[in-house]
């Protein structure tokens, strides 16, 4: 150690050494900087570990020029009217299927109410996303990404009443 260098503590050399090599040469100073002196609480440790595992896990990849297209897009926050949509598609998307489940078991399809009733959730979640999340999408990627997640749900619930 030379004189007037700085001591860097060992609790953040331990962080620090989570990191690739790469990167703690790159960003480092700045992650210490951050980090300061003073005691890490929980959240801050947990933070800088999911960091570290981020670094390591996209280490050598590089993002896809459409991800970063769209990354770099200005996105349109959303409105109080589209959550209100949402909660809507939501809540009338879980009432239709339990209420398809509930006929169903009083007709005497047991497994298909309780597949209707399983489905409940994960299909109003859909309706919802559809509405709310996919609003400025064209209607063809719409109903692809909603029809697609719908297909398969369906598929999942009837493999899992025939064979289980």
């Amino acid at each position: 150690m030379r004189a007037g260098e700085a001591v860097t503590p060992p609790r953040e050399r331990w962080f620090l050494k989570l990191y690739p090599r790469d990167w703690r040469a790159r960003y480092g100073d700045e992650l210490l900087a951050v980090v300061g002196d003073g005691p890490l609480s929980l959240r801050t440790s947990i933070d800088l570990i999911a960091g570290a595992i981020d670094a390591r896990v996209t280490e050598e990849k590089k993002m896809p020029s459409i991800l970063k297209t769209a990354c770099l897009t200005r996105n349109e926050p959303q409105t109080v009217a589209d959550g209100v949509r949402g909660a809507g598609a939501m809540i009338g998307g879980t009432l239709i299927f339990l209420a398809l489940g509930m006929i169903a078991k009083r007709v005497g399809w047991f497994d298909a109410a309780e597949t209707l009733k399983g489905m409940a959730f994960p299909v109003s979640l859909v309706f919802m996303s559809h509405v709310m999340y996919l609003r400025r999408q064209s209607r063809a990627a719409k109903w692809t990404i909603t029809g697609g997640t719908m297909t398969f749900l369906i598929v999942i619930s009837l493999f899992a009443t025939v064979f289980l």
